[in-house]
């Protein structure tokens, strides 16, 4: 009996190993497909991954590089090839853009970036006061595409999360598949459902913007200092630059912190240049007001002069 069980363990082990290479070939493929197709298949990982690259590239020219880095308040604000134009000569214009991301999300961007041992002579960076002081984080998905691998434990620590939430991020810092996996989800939905956004977006109302409490200040300009600080480490310029919304009172509080913390503000709108009639869903500004806030942009760039070096003590 003992010799028909010892023959039988080394059969059932035989059959454990198998089964688990299969599993461990199976995630193989399903991150290295995920490495290959993901950034060919959708159209905004495919921008992400070749403006990522971009601004890694060498000078391509005898221009200072400037860095335009935010979110979709960046995407909607901003026509980037009319700004492009309209600085061009004075600076080489690039560039990243990753939605729905937030002051964390950026902080270990940049670091991330400067990483890669790429510097530009600027960075211009626009969020607006809501996501500066937020806690929060695009998750997954940034602690894929934004974190360093070195970095991952302190973007954990910062967010302050539950170590369930932890034992994601730092799974997602590793694998593209886990850390896109939503976005993955999203994708094939729109392949099924390709009326789904629309439907959405009338189910979902715009909410109203928060107005900033009496702690926003002091926490916007701790933060900008942060920001501050990994930039003047590399030698490199940092410029704020605010986007509009429909409450210029709170765009003036926004200012006044960045600019009390020693940082470089562009805020090159003034009361009433940017109506509701500006915005597509009171939030990001459509095509009139983009081309509006463009315009004024460029020209606080010009006479900002973002390409000479001026960083503070």
């Amino acid at each position: 009996m003992n010799h028909k069980a010892q023959t039988r363990f080394p059969s059932g082990r035989r059959h454990l190993f198998l089964i688990l290479s299969m599993i461990a070939a199976l995630l193989l493929g399903v991150e290295i497909g995920t490495r290959i197709l993901v950034r060919r298949l959708s159209r905004i990982e495919g921008r992400i991954g070749r403006e990522y690259a971009a601004a890694l590239r060498p000078p391509q020219s005898m221009q200072p590089v400037v860095w335009f880095l935010g979110n979709s308040l960046l995407d909607a604000a901003v026509d980037f090839p009319a700004l492009s134009e309209r600085v061009q000569g004075r600076m080489e214009a690039r560039r990243f853009v990753v939605e729905q991301t937030f002051f964390h999300d950026w902080h270990y961007g940049i670091r991330k970036l400067f990483g890669t041992g790429t510097k530009p002579r600027c960075i211009v960076l626009m969020i607006n006061g809501k996501q500066l002081v937020s806690n929060t984080s695009r998750g997954d998905y940034a602690a894929q595409i934004l974190v360093a691998p070195g970095d991952i434990m302190g973007f954990v620590r910062d967010l302050k999360v539950h170590p369930t939430t932890a034992a994601n991020l730092i799974f997602a810092n590793f694998s593209m598949f886990y850390g896109l996996r939503s976005e993955i989800r999203k994708f094939v939905m729109l392949r099924l459902l390709p009326d789904l956004p629309t439907l959405t977006s009338r189910l979902v109302a715009t909410a109203p913007p928060d107005v900033p409490d009496a702690r926003f200040p002091l926490l916007a300009q701790q933060r900008i200092r942060i920001l501050q600080t990994e930039c003047a480490r590399q030698g490199v310029r940092l410029i704020f630059a605010i986007p509009p919304s429909q409450d210029f009172e709170t765009d003036q509080l926004l200012r006044r912190a960045v600019e009390e913390a020693k940082v470089e503000a562009l805020m090159p709108f003034a009361a009433g240049d940017f109506e509701a009639a500006h915005f597509s869903d009171g939030f990001h500004l459509n095509r009139d007001g983009a081309r509006r806030y463009t315009d004024l942009l460029g020209e606080a760039l010009l006479k900002s002069a973002p390409w000479r070096v001026s960083v503070p003590d």
